[in-house]
């Protein structure tokens, strides 16, 4: 039967639905698993308008929404929870947080209160209160909240650094100065620093300032920590780096999600960064965090986006408030986040230019070595790395080991051995425990067979260093069959296959060393395993003639 097109489009569908609430919220939570955390509020949004109570529902949405940055989406979401009695610690800061900056002490106490006294509430809540009495000049209070954090070893850094931007806000600069000293010994080492720089440039007194950073200067002197700390103390009348209440709750809410982050935890760090940044969105070290904590939760198309807000802000005010090395910082780290999006043309782009732009610094070209390294671009990668030494000008220290290491390995994969091997030395001379070096030359001697008895010294130490890295264990293992110990190379190379099983180099020399010991069988096993975990091409054609021997007949 024929129809006509009229006909047909009479009978046309209507446009399907959204999806029912109970598919919103699994869409959700897989869009949340995969990454997708935009998706995942979007999906959550549906199932909220369906079950607006549901207190599971709205838990996620405030955590989703505070780490997507969309604090003013989160904040109703956030005071619907709190109403139902939930002691969400996040929603609680964030309602706390927003009271500050309005001014409203009464309901920030009140969000205070209902912080859990155990976990995160533990610091969070002395923390909070002592910005919220500060932001009503009330200092005495706002010290006396400080005490409980001051009393604990863990906290007391912490609470020492707040201690001394509370009493150098309320203009007490001999108490600040006290406390600046004791904040000295938290893990905020640059952050800190800075702070106590600037203190002592306002207060004029440049040779303290100098010795707040002489530590940062020594440890980084040609890198971003030591431009920041040179950039303090050229700034002989600063602006006030923490100059309000809001301000300073920001600075502690930043505090805490850095020493979450520490502790591996990059959800929970990045919720508390978004809580600073809701309260101070210009502070940068807080949104190089962000950007931090996104690139290791793998979401780093977002990680490009908050590096490019601190490069856009502080590349409007250096010379005030921001400084130089955080930006160079902040566009090291954009360059890498874009290289791991394969954005590798947009990455090279930006080092080059910072490269040309500092010609005294050499990392934006090591940086950009390691990219064409990764692209397999030895010769432009060769070139960077032979920039960069140059950069040196014979003034290596320790921390350039890696840089004579990483051409080594262009140079090695060049055909040119003897310059790979110089430079190896040369790295392990700048870092003699450093155990991938140790690892790359005395496998690499072992495999020309030159140099047996020193290869396995190298690797002896290498193991002693990391006794539980399978490719360094199976490289002395190795070593060791070169020289002919087929007994002891079969022991370290079981070994070896046990810490990295699927690593078909391992299994393969495995399958040599029972070959050679008689184990035909179990030789012929491994070298099938080395083939189905798909290795290189040249590998894989040496692991096919391998298996062309009979096992029996070789008996």
């Amino acid at each position: 039967m024929a129809c006509g097109g009229s006909a047909w489009a009479a009978k046309a569908p209507e446009q399907p639905a959204g999806p029912d609430p109970l598919s919103a919220f699994v869409a959700g939570k897989v869009a949340q698993g995969a990454g997708d955390w935009t998706a995942a509020a979007d999906f959550l949004a549906l199932s909220l308008k369906s079950d607006p109570d549901d207190l599971t529902l709205l838990r996620r949405a405030v955590l989703i929404n505070v780490g997507l940055g969309r604090t003013k989406v989160a904040l109703p979401l956030a005071k619907r929870l709190v109403a139902a009695k939930d002691g969400n610690p996040v929603a609680l800061t964030l309602l706390a947080a927003d009271a500050v900056a309005a001014g409203d002490e009464a309901a920030a106490l009140q969000a205070i209160d209902a912080l859990p006294k155990d976990g995160l509430g533990t610091f969070m809540r002395p923390l909070v209160t002592a910005w919220v009495k500060a932001r009503k000049g009330d200092w005495p209070a706002a010290k006396a909240a400080l005490e409980p954090l001051v009393a604990q070893p863990s906290f007391r850094a912490m609470a020492a650094l707040h201690a001394a931007l509370i009493e150098d806000l309320a203009g007490h600069e001999d108490a600040a100065r006290t406390w600046y000293a004791q904040a000295g010994d938290g893990g905020q080492v640059l952050r800190v620093a800075m702070l106590r720089a600037n203190f002592e440039m306002r207060a004029g007194h440049p040779d303290q300032a100098q010795a707040a950073v002489a530590a940062i200067l020594q440890a980084d002197p040609r890198g971003p920590m030591g431009d920041a700390a040179r950039a303090a103390l050229a700034r002989p009348h600063p602006a006030r780096m923490v100059a309000t209440a809001t301000e300073g709750l920001a600075e502690a809410l930043f505090d805490v999600a850095a020493a979450i982050n520490q502790e591996k935890v990059a959800e929970v760090a990045l919720l508390y960064t978004r809580l600073a940044l809701h309260l101070d969105p210009s502070l940068a070290p807080a949104r190089m965090l962000a950007g931090e904590t996104l690139s290791e939760l793998d979401r780093d198309g977002e990680a490009v986006a908050e590096y490019n807000a601190v490069v856009t802000e502080l590349g409007m005010k250096v010379g005030e408030k921001a400084d130089a090395g955080l930006l160079w910082a902040a566009r090291l780290r954009q360059a890498d986040a874009l290289a791991r999006l394969k954005r590798t043309p947009e990455a090279a782009t930006i080092l080059k230019a910072m490269a040309a732009e500092r010609p005294d610094r050499s990392d934006a070209l090591v940086r950009l070595g390691d990219l064409l390294r990764a692209d397999n671009k030895l010769a432009e990668a060769l070139t960077a790395y032979n920039q960069a030494i140059d950069r040196l000008g014979g003034h290596a220290n320790g921390g350039d080991w890696f840089l004579y290491y990483a051409r080594a390995t262009v140079q090695d994969q060049m055909g040119h051995w003897p310059e790979a091997e110089s430079d190896l030395l040369r790295a392990l001379q700048l870092q003699p425990n450093q155990p991938g070096v140790l690892n790359y030359l005395g496998y690499a001697w072992s495999e020309r067979g030159v140099k047996l008895d020193q290869a396995r010294q190298l690797l002896e130490q290498a193991v002693k260093l990391r006794p539980n890295d399978g490719a360094i264990v199976d490289s002395l293992g190795w070593a060791k069959y070169r020289a002919g110990d087929v007994g002891g190379a079969v022991d370290l190379l079981e070994r070896a296959a046990e810490l990295k099983s699927r690593d078909p180099a391992i299994n393969d020399h495995l399958g040599d060393a029972y070959w050679a010991s008689g184990r035909r069988l179990e030789a012929h096993y491994q070298w099938q395993r080395a083939v189905r975990e798909n290795p290189e091409d040249t590998l894989k054609a040496a692991l096919e003639e391998k298996l062309k021997r009979d096992p029996a007949a070789a008996r």
